[in-house]
């Protein structure tokens, strides 16, 4: 019982806490969708699996507004835990990535002197997922803070990350977060 409690409260803390309502769409945020343990996610970015599938299922049953799903920074956990379910629902998603993340440049842990288990998802799978609708977008070269950055470096974080997105994947960039 104690489980099921825990698991509504944290479906109701993520489901409010990262959505954005605007006009009649709903626009719901995430990072990572996996089993990490709690201890292993101090920036609180995570959502289990189960809880995700839920929160799908429930958005899909009362869907009277337009809805987003947004997946910041490209981890290879969407695509075997988040996409599979996007796709079986038909939801509108954008997946931001940070290039030197999926170039393996750069590591989650560097990103946020975190000790995770946060893989980058890789070039194959990012055309695999854009080839089946959902939208890729840039979240720039190595997720610096764009407001402490002159507008040369700031130019260079946003619009280079664009450009091997879209070389990469052979489509369009969009969209930027």
């Amino acid at each position: 019982m104690l489980n099921i409690v825990k698991d509504a409260i944290s479906l109701i803390y993520h489901a409010t806490s990262n959505i954005d309502y605007r006009n009649n769409e709903v626009v719901v945020v995430y990072h990572s969708i996996d089993d990490i343990a709690n201890d292993d996610d101090p920036y609180k970015i995570n959502l289990k699996p189960d809880l995700f599938a839920r929160q799908l299922e429930f958005l899909h049953s009362i869907k009277k507004r337009d809805l987003l799903l947004t997946f910041d920074d490209g981890f290879e956990n969407f695509f075997y835990n988040a996409f599979p379910l996007i796709l079986k629902y038909n939801i509108t998603s954008i997946v931001f990535v940070t290039t030197d993340f999926i170039n393996e440049r750069l590591t989650f842990d560097q990103l946020t002197n975190a000790k995770g288990k946060l893989s980058p998802l890789h070039w194959d799978q990012l055309r695999e997922i854009a080839n089946n609708g959902v939208e890729i977008g840039s979240h720039t070269l190595t997720h610096p803070d764009l407001s402490k950055l002159n507008d040369e470096i700031a130019n260079r974080q946003i619009f280079d990350s664009k450009k091997i997105i879209e070389d990469n994947i052979g489509k369009e960039v969009k969209y930027f977060a």
